[in-house]
């Protein structure tokens, strides 16, 4: 696998040794949430980027698609708070083949197609001219074949991906490869937000049916009824369930948002819709007013249908926002949630540790028990 970040030579000194750690940061973020191994990997250094070389008899069809996924989901975190010029955007190869340890590195053929694939001009003029991309990646036909042809992994999708040409005839290089970029336009039109609020996000924007604010300045609840009638695993609801499990958050808050229209008093949804629209992105890192609403609808959902995992969910919220908030009193009491979650499911337990990534809260740690 080869790793470079686009545009890095354009920065100064100072911005190049920011994007380097924080690709350094991003890296191990995707090893931690997605348990690649990564201490099992030899990888070299190399300053605006990295080679690594996988371990023989590495599951490819799981470590890469996960690796793409949290690659993803960590330059999302990230780039959502910067400018267009700061943003950071990544390239990343993947080829099969043998190498040899030698003295300045690795050599073989498959390290040498490896670096030309990701460094390919055809890749590099495909970033440029998608600027809503951040996450570039190609792969060697065989690859492509083994992980996504034949899998059919609904992450990675066949449809997805482009034939390209990777031509250097100065460097005796000529390959075919098939190109993705994450997101792609259509991706980045769903989880844009239509406000001037960018934290704020799709799922919860204009939904003025359960909070408004009045002239003076006061919360206003209307009168919302949650109750178990939604069924998440029927229609728009399975869809965003089927998106959310894959990481396809824009695709997820769509869905629900949709389901919600059908069905706008289901405390179900509003659990799933709150899931979905913390991106994986744990409740402090999000803005006062986006959890705020997310914590209003989740109060609608508790009054009336006290589910277990809307009370872990807002617990949780509650507890990790509180790190930056203190005088912000828990209403109602955490403790009195948490005689709630006790009677959550294991399946539901562990999809709220996976979705909100918050383990110094009680909460989460509980949820583990």
């Amino acid at each position: 696998m080869a790793v470079d970040l686009a545009g890095y030579s354009a920065r100064n000194a100072i911005d190049q040794k920011w994007v380097q750690d924080e690709l350094r940061a991003i890296l191990e973020e995707a090893d931690a949430r997605g348990g690649l191994g990564r201490k099992e990997w030899t990888i070299q250094h190399q300053g605006d980027g990295e080679l690594a070389l996988l371990p023989p008899g590495v599951d490819e069809s799981r470590v890469i698609p996960t690796l793409i996924r949290e690659l993803g989901s960590g330059l999302h975190a990230r780039n959502r708070r910067l400018s267009e010029d700061a943003r950071l955007r990544v390239r990343v190869a993947f080829h099969q083949g043998l190498t040899e340890d030698a003295g300045c590195g690795y050599a073989g053929d498959a390290v040498v197609a490896v670096c030309r694939l990701c460094d390919a001009p055809a890749v590099k003029a495909a970033l440029r001219a998608a600027p809503e991309a951040f996450l570039a990646v190609v792969m060697s036909p065989g690859i492509y074949e083994d992980v996504v042809l034949r899998r059919d992994l609904y992450e990675l999708r066949a449809n997805d991906f482009r034939r390209i040409t990777v031509d250097l005839p100065d460097k005796g290089f000529t390959s075919e490869a098939w190109l993705y970029l994450s997101p792609t336009a259509e991706g980045r039109a769903m989880t844009d937000s239509t406000t001037p609020d960018p934290t704020v996000p799709p799922s919860i924007q204009g939904d003025k049916n359960f909070v408004f604010t009045n002239s003076s300045n006061n919360t206003v609840t209307t009168d919302v009824h949650y109750g178990p009638g939604a069924h998440a695993c029927d229609g728009e609801g399975r869809c965003g369930r089927e998106a959310l499990d894959a990481m396809q958050y824009g695709q997820a808050l769509r869905c629900f948002k949709a389901a919600a229209r059908k069905d706008p008093y289901s405390s179900e949804l509003a659990y799933y819709r709150v899931l979905a629209a913390l991106q994986r992105i744990r409740p402090k890192k999000h803005g006062k007013q986006t959890v705020a609403q997310m914590e209003e609808l989740l109060n609608g959902a508790w009054r009336h249908d006290q589910d277990p995992r809307v009370a872990a969910l807002w617990a949780l919220i509650k507890e990790d926002r509180r790190y930056l908030d203190r005088s912000n009193p828990a209403h109602p009491a955490v403790m009195q949630l948490h005689s709630r979650v006790a009677d959550i499911s294991p399946q539901a337990a562990a999809e709220i540790r996976y979705h909100v990534p918050a383990p110094e809260c009680p909460t989460w740690t509980l949820l583990a028990s």
